[in-house]
């Protein structure tokens, strides 16, 4: 498994910080199991072969109850607001730059395919944690987009 992320001019893979090289095991004996079993799950949830998209904005949105993230990579936008509502949190994707074949929502719950409408949006319930997005297009020639990961309270 590579530590690298794709990106930049040509999509070459780019290392975003030093990672050092360490036994399989090495991690379990210092840490509690179940943050070594998080750790393992999360980098598992990355998908290789996927162009990542940046976190350019973090607000308010139109109302106190929903926070608004744009995410970029080249010429796609992926927007989401994530809604607190009484029953949960609700997650309003749209993505720009490409007609997208599928939607994966990776969350703190059960991870959601889902298929964007004819508008490139869709919505689905969240639980709080760890939320990254994976958009992929309708083109074969055309690498999926994974969204950095973001902590919803």
């Amino acid at each position: 498994m590579s530590a690298g992320r794709t990106g930049g001019a040509g999509n070459a893979p780019q290392e975003p910080w030093h990672v050092p090289k360490v036994t399989p095991d090495a991690l379990e004996q210092d840490l509690p199991s179940a943050v070594a079993e998080a750790a393992k799950r999360a980098f598992s949830a990355r998908r290789p072969g996927s162009s990542l998209a940046e976190l350019a904005y973090e607000g308010p949105g139109d109302t106190d109850d929903v926070t608004v993230y744009r995410f970029v990579c080249g010429g796609v936008t992926v927007y989401l607001s994530v809604c607190a509502r009484e029953t949960g949190l609700r997650l309003h994707v749209r993505c720009t730059g490409f007609h997208v074949r599928e939607l994966e929502v990776l969350h703190g719950g059960v991870t959601v395919n889902e298929n964007l409408n004819g508008s490139g949006f869709a919505e689905v319930d969240i639980e709080p944690g760890l939320l990254s997005v994976v958009v992929t297009p309708d083109r074969a020639d055309v690498a999926p987009v994974q969204t950095m990961w973001i902590r919803i309270p």
